[in-house]
């Protein structure tokens, strides 16, 4: 598709089918053509038509009239299987970049068959959508930063494979693509200001999750992780023993930015494997000491952004 069409078509579907988590596939935003195997058919049905009128033939007319209901039955149940299928965004996890980002999208409806799924420059995925389905869908590789997929194309050629029908909803991902840590121990040991920090169980820093024991405090427990069906959680802190350290790009040597983001990367997930209360020094921003895997992500979420557009 030539640049000039693709900014038209981004335009139009700007107006016609605007960004929004939910989406809902209708008359309003399906469209539908002919495939070449349609084409071909519908050549097949005008031959055998002007042969039967040539003719005279009632016969070889019936079949003709035969073929045609048998194409617009085809194009009317293209366009329903794909018509009042629901799709709704789910937040992605954060990254790594340079590797084939995964997003998720929760499809509902009833009895649509034989559906393709594919962000643009990703791989096709064919499933059956028959009642709320979770599906995990790849797109290609994209840099350090904020990624946006873009829209997901839902085509099918349900039954005969004689109609397309497609729509492009833009469900509004968004995921954080994290700097790819490569190691670097001797920066991570001259890094940082104070010593290493060890963590003992709290109620400062938030740490994770782990499986529910009889006698934990209701008040720990992972109430929206057992909402979502993913079994009994309680949710564990921690608070630090002693003083913190300072990760800071400025002391990070590399061949350029990105070599250095990614060696800071590593630092920042080491200190979080080791339990360290560290914080991060950016020059143009930083992030106060802290621990846990959400100071961990919000140090790799500034790590991803730094230089980026917001």
């Amino acid at each position: 598709m030539s640049p000039w069409r693709k900014r038209w078509l981004a335009r139009f579907l700007a107006r016609r089918q605007p960004p929004a988590s939910r989406a809902l596939l209708s008359n309003a935003n399906i469209y539908i053509l002919p495939t070449p195997f349609g084409y071909a058919f519908l050549t097949l049905v005008l031959a055998v038509f002007l042969l039967g009128t040539n003719y005279q033939n009632n016969l070889v007319l019936l079949l003709a009239f035969f073929l045609v209901s048998l194409f617009t039955s085809s194009m009317y149940f293209t366009h329903r299987n794909l018509a009042g299928l629901r799709l709704n965004r789910i937040n992605s996890q954060p990254q790594v970049a340079g590797d084939e980002v995964r997003l998720e999208v929760q499809a509902e409806g009833l009895s649509h068959w034989a559906l393709e799924f594919h962000f643009e420059n990703g791989p096709l995925r064919r499933t059956d959508i028959d009642g709320l389905q979770r599906l995990v869908l790849l797109a290609s590789p994209g840099p350090r930063g904020r990624y946006r997929p873009g829209r997901l194309t839902v085509a099918c050629r349900y039954p005969l494979g004689l109609f397309r029908a497609w729509s492009y909803p833009d469900l509004d991902q968004v995921v954080h693509l994290y700097p790819k840590p490569e190691p670097w121990p001797r920066g991570h040991q001259s890094a940082g200001q104070g010593q290493q920090t060890a963590l003992h169980q709290g109620e400062d820093d938030w740490q994770g999750l782990k499986n529910y024991q009889p006698g934990d405090p209701l008040r720990r427990v992972a109430w929206k992780q057992l909402a979502q069906g993913r079994g009994m959680w309680s949710k564990e802190f921690a608070s630090p023993q002693s003083d913190s350290r300072w990760l800071r790009l400025a002391d990070i040597k590399g061949r350029d930015l990105e070599q250095r983001l990614a060696r800071l990367a590593w630092q920042v997930l080491d200190a979080n494997e080791k339990q360290l209360l560290y914080g991060l020094d950016l020059g143009a921003m930083d992030i106060a000491p802290g621990s846990g895997h959400s100071h961990c992500n919000r140090c790799l979420a500034a790590l991803a952004c730094l230089g980026k557009p917001a």
